[in-house]
C-alpha cells in the first residue's frame, strides 16, 4: 500500500482499466486536490514539453488560460528547485502581448507563491539546450492557425479554449473532426476548456459539450471570476481558489495524456467491484 508520507495517510487511487482512456469523472472524485497537485510534480514532466493553448476564434480566454497554466505549474510543490516555467507567444501580435496581461516586462521572472517557482515571460525563441520543465505557448487564434500549430509540433499537448454556447461547441466538434480525420491530429493530444467567462450558456449547450467529449482527451469548464475579467492584470501570487483547482485538474489531464499514470486499486475496491 502506498502512503503519502507528507500527510501520513494512504494514497487511494482508482483501479487500473484495460481502456487506455481513464475514467476521468471517477478519477477526479477519488483524488484529493493535494494528491492531484502532487502527481503534477515538475520532475515527472518531460523536459521542454510544450503546451500549446489554442482557440478557433478570438475572445475565448486563450491568453488567460495560458497564463493560468504556467502559474499553476510554477506553484507546484518543489517547483522552486527547477528552472522557470516559460510562458511565451508563438506569434507576437501588437494587441496581444501576454506580458501586458501580467503587469510585467518582457523576459521578466514572475515569482509564484511564497515558496513557489518562477514563470519567465519571453518572446524570444527557446534554444534547444535550455532545459525548462515546461513551455506554455499562447498560439494565434483561428482554425487554420490551430491546424498549423498542431501539425508542426506533433509532440506538443494542445489545450483548446472555447465559448460555452451551443453553436461554438458544435463548431468546435466539427473542427476536431477535421483535425483528426483530415489532418491526423491525435485525439489524446487535445484537452478542451469551456470558458464560462467568454459567453453565455443556452438551452442545448450541455448536450453539445457532452458530444464534444468523444473528440478530445477530456473536457473541462472554467468558471467565470471577477479577477479574470478583460483588461485586468492577472493574478500570479493569489489565483482564486476555485480557478486554481480547475486549472490543476486541467494540467493533470494534460500530464496523463502524454504519460498515462499506472494506477492501483484502492484498499477493498476489488471486493466492492467483484
Amino acid at each position: 500500500m502506498s502512503v503519502d508520507l507528507t500527510r501520513n495517510r494512504p494514497l487511494a487511487l482508482p483501479r487500473a482499466s484495460a481502456d487506455p482512456v481513464p475514467d476521468l469523472p471517477r478519477l477526479e472524485r477519488t483524488l484529493s486536490d493535494a494528491q492531484a497537485a502532487d502527481q503534477l510534480a515538475l520532475a515527472q514532466w518531460p523536459a521542454n514539453h510544450h503546451i500549446d493553448v489554442c482557440s478557433l476564434a478570438g475572445g475565448t480566454g486563450r491568453t488567460t488560460m495560458a497564463g493560468l497554466i504556467a502559474v499553476t505549474l510554477a506553484a507546484l510543490p518543489y517547483a522552486h528547485l527547477h528552472r522557470p516555467v516559460v510562458l511565451k507567444e508563438l506569434e507576437a501580435a501588437p494587441l496581444s502581448h501576454a506580458h501586458e496581461r501580467w503587469g510585467a516586462e518582457n523576459d521578466q521572472l514572475i515569482n509564484v507563491g511564497r515558496r513557489g517557482g518562477n514563470v519567465r515571460l519571453t518572446e524570444r525563441p527557446m534554444h534547444p539546450a535550455e532545459l525548462h520543465p515546461m513551455i506554455v505557448c499562447d498560439a494565434p487564434a483561428g482554425l487554420l492557425a490551430t491546424e498549423r500549430v498542431t501539425r508542426a509540433n506533433s509532440a506538443d499537448s494542445v489545450v483548446l479554449t472555447v465559448r460555452p454556447d451551443r453553436v461554438s461547441l458544435a463548431k468546435t466538434a466539427e473542427a476536431l473532426l477535421w483535425l483528426q480525420d483530415d489532418r491526423g491530429v491525435a485525439r489524446q493530444r487535445i484537452t478542451v476548456v469551456i470558458n464560462d467567462a467568454a459567453g453565455r450558456h443556452d438551452r442545448n449547450s450541455k448536450p453539445a459539450a457532452t458530444a464534444l467529449g468523444i473528440r478530445c482527451w477530456s473536457v473541462h469548464r472554467l468558471a467565470a471570476h471577477p479577477a479574470l475579467g478583460p483588461g485586468r492584470v492577472l493574478p500570479s501570487q493569489h489565483v482564486p481558489g476555485p480557478i486554481h483547482k480547475a486549472v490543476v485538474r486541467i494540467c493533470l489531464d494534460v500530464y496523463r495524456s502524454i504519460q498515462p499514470a499506472v494506477v492501483t486499486a484502492a484498499p477493498g475496491e476489488e471486493d466492492r467491484n467483484a
